[in-house]
């Protein structure tokens, strides 16, 4: 109670014991009614006289007071006071005063000639004053501070890491051996440590020592304590999903192969809907520097139910480099073969064909049903977000342009904007929140664009109500989902850790796909619902059991070409964003 006084400018405010009277007893004795009265001595409500700063030599005044938002002639705020320590001692932690303690000395001027003051209100609510009244009494604040002696890193000591090897560990570190021990450097290094996703997160005092180097003044020794998590999966067996259908697969994959930090995954599954082969190698600091290199070769067959189904072979390079703290930009070339196959008779007959008059093409018919996409794709991506798997707080943006044309015989330009937000409400709940905005267009010679590059959504990754590619401009009689150049998508998940690596997640799902006409309100496509996430400790990969309700879904068809239902339940593998 009285820190909530001193925030409001009452800084003698005195609290006393509680006092308890005892009233009487309900008529079936068992109820006591007892009088709590708790002693308040407002006192006088201050404004800030001098601001001023004691014992600070290594910072000075002038930008230690940039961090105190605190004016001559305001009310006195406890709160800005401690906002300001918090900056102050990340301040000092940087250039190596750890140790930094700080208080304000008050010290009110005649408050003996400034005793008398109105009353405050009946309710018993701190009475506020115009900042004109002239006779509110006035308190000095000099923060009085220690700022201790300057510490630099004695050694860096990772435990635990059985298999990822020390160098892996290090070279994501902004904190050095023999430099100023700063302890932003060793937050921004912790932070990039769970990013990896190696180990379990690197959380409290346990995980990150920090102890004072036995016979030398001013050195400390850091200790990381990590704790491995099994990045590296050989699985074989079967499941279901929506995206697959019922499936069997063999697969290695890892995140951190041999210990190295290289990703690699060799792929085999086959399935009712879709079958995918697939080798790909990562290498994120290539000749020892933090240039990320990599290649992807696949063969895919996918079976878009009621629609078509899409062959694609090919494969990708890929480099990166970093351009700032958390941020990276990465180029991309694709060169891949596809084929539609096996399509709706729908959309072949000869009346859907003359009421859509570029659908001919967009279904490569007369075309052999074949095109040859060869495109570079640079992306600028910022990424903050702590866990790559279980996110809590943190952000990321990606601006992505990809242009088809530098060889094959399609030519499209497609940038696409996306951010993404995670806020820590409490120790087990955070709020995540996502945007995404997408255009496409065909130039030079390419008319229209194959049915498979054309934007749809509906899905686990999108909206995740509704099937896959049910979301999107459709053919007005027979329903067929011809998709569109432009959509609009925004997700809101609330996620509550349950207990380990279980998650509930109540989430609101919008989105809409355009051909032409612009982005209309009316036309969003709304998914609500509820979602178990949990981690299977063999396959490392998160399994969810989504139960939605779709309250806007006029106009959109399953996959079976029947109006979406208002409730769905789904299987499916990953998560959404």
């Amino acid at each position: 109670m009285v820190e909530y006084y001193r925030t409001k400018g009452y800084v003698t405010a005195r609290v006393g014991e509680p006092e308890v009277k005892y009233l009487q007893d309900s008529g079936d004795q068992k109820t006591r009614w007892v009088q709590l009265r708790i002693p308040v001595d407002e006192g006088r409500r201050y404004r800030v006289g001098d601001f001023t700063f004691d014992g600070n030599t290594f910072v000075k005044t002038g930008a230690l007071a940039e961090l105190f938002s605190v004016n001559s002639g305001e009310w006195y705020n406890e709160s800005k006071i401690r906002k300001g320590l918090e900056k102050a001692r990340d301040v000092y932690g940087s250039i190596g005063y750890f140790e930094f303690t700080a208080f304000p000395d008050l010290r009110p001027r005649n408050p003996v000639a400034t005793a008398a003051l109105p009353p405050a209100a009946s309710s018993g609510a701190p009475a506020v004053r115009s900042r004109a009244t002239p006779e509110a009494p006035v308190v000095d604040v000099t923060m009085k501070i220690q700022e201790g002696q300057q510490y630099f890193v004695n050694r860096i000591t990772f435990v635990g890491n059985n298999t990822t090897r020390d160098h892996v560990i290090r070279r994501e570190l902004r904190l050095v051996e023999n430099g100023v021990f700063n302890t932003e450097a060793l937050k921004f290094s912790i932070r990039r440590l769970n990013q990896l996703a190696y180990f379990k997160a690197l959380e409290g005092q346990d995980a990150v020592k920090v102890d004072k180097t036995p016979g030398q003044p001013n050195k400390v020794d850091v200790t990381l304590k990590v704790e491995e998590q099994n990045r590296n999966q050989l699985t074989f067996g079967a499941g279901a999903s929506q995206f697959d259908g019922f499936f069997g697969q063999l697969a290695f994959q890892t995140s951190n192969f041999l210990g190295r930090g290289e990703t690699l995954n060799v792929s085999l599954q086959s399935g009712s809907r879709a079958q995918n082969y697939q080798v790909g190698f990562t290498e994120p600091f290539l000749f020892d520097r933090p240039i990320t290199a990599g290649f992807d070769v696949f063969k895919r067959e996918t079976r878009f139910i009621s629609q078509f189904t899409q062959a694609s072979l090919g494969g990708d390079i890929l480099f990166g480099f970093p351009v700032a703290d958390f941020t990276r930009l990465f180029f991309n070339y694709s060169y891949q073969r596809s084929k539609v196959e096996e399509l709706n008779p729908l959309f072949l007959d000869p009346v859907v064909l003359s009421r859509n008059p570029f659908l001919r093409d967009s279904l490569l018919i007369g075309q052999g049903g074949k095109r040859t996409i060869s495109k570079i794709a640079p992306s600028l991506v910022h990424n903050t977000v702590d866990n790559p798997i279980f996110p809590s707080v943190g952000r990321r943006y990606t601006l992505a342009f990809e242009l088809a044309g530098v060889g094959g015989n399609t030519r499209f330009y497609k940038p696409r904007a996306e951010g993404v937000w995670y806020f820590k409400h409490t120790r087990r709940t955070s709020l995540g929140l996502r945007g995404e905005l997408t255009y496409i267009a065909p130039f030079g010679g390419t008319r229209e664009l194959p049915i498979f590059e054309k934007l749809f959504l509906g899905g686990e990754t999108s909206v995740r109500g509704f099937d896959i590619r049910t979301i999107g401009p459709r053919d007005p009689v027979t329903g067929l989902v011809l998709g569109g150049d432009k959509s609009l998508l925004f997700n809101a998940e609330y996620l509550v850790t349950i207990a380990g690596p279980v998650r509930l997640i109540l989430f609101y799902d919008a989105g809409q796909v355009q051909e032409a006409a612009g982005f209309r309100l009316k036309d969003f496509r709304t998914s609500t619902g509820a979602e178990v996430r949990f981690m299977m400790p063999v396959l490392n990969v998160p399994f969810r059991l989504i139960f939605a309700e779709n309250p806007q879904r006029d106009g959109v068809l399953d996959d079976n070409l029947r109006p979406a239902k208002a409730f769905t339940f789904r299987f499916a593998v990953g998560s959404t964003f």
